[in-house]
Parts: C-alpha cells; structure tokens; sequence
C-alpha cells in the first residue's frame, strides 16, 4: 500500500502539468494567424511617410499605416512629383506588386 501512494503523490502532479502544458500549448497554436496581408484592403487608406518616397517610381520610400489592425511599414512608390519627405500624410492608389503601394500626397 505504501508504493501506491508513494506512486500517486509522484505521478498525478506530473501528469497535472503536462495537462496544463497541453491546453496551454493548444490555445497558443490556435490563437494564431496565418499571417497573410491583404494589400488591397489599403486602398483609399491614409498613411505617414517613414522614409522618404522619391519621384517617378524609384524604389526606397516606405509608408506606416494601419493593416488588419495591425501597424505596418510597407514599401512605397509614387508616378510623379517631388520627392514626399517624411511625416507627410498620404493617400494609397493602388497595390503595385507583393509589399509595395502606390501613394499621392495629401492636399
């Protein structure tokens, strides 16, 4: 009788914890997201200038704006114009590919 108990005390507090460990575990796994940005949603949206955008197309600019409730730093281009310096507020236009978007500047 005494290696029952000895057993139960030393086994059933491991099992508890590998219980909890389990359900934590699995929330974790479920709470997250696949991490798939739709771009096009940011159409129309308002954004600030993080790095300087530079005229005509050239790549380097980058804009922070708010995606799926999330703050993002995405590649930026624009057409034409001067160069959009930073904590200029702008509008996107379109997605040009994968990360980056088309902006005009505000006013």
């Amino acid at each position: 009788m005494d290696f029952l108990s000895e057993w139960w005390n030393s086994h059933v507090p491991a099992l508890q914890f590998f219980y909890v460990v389990a359900i934590v575990s699995l929330f974790a796994f479920l709470s997250q997201s696949a991490g798939n940005i739709s771009f096009e949603n940011t159409i129309g949206k308002i954004a600030t200038v993080y790095v300087t955008i530079q005229s005509r197309g050239a790549q380097g600019g980058q804009v922070e704006l708010v995606v799926e409730g999330r703050l993002r730093f995405v590649d930026a281009v624009r057409e034409s114009g001067e160069p959009i310096t930073v904590g200029t507020k702008v509008r996107v236009t379109s997605v040009v590919d994968v990360g980056t978007l088309k902006v005009e500047k505000l006013g």
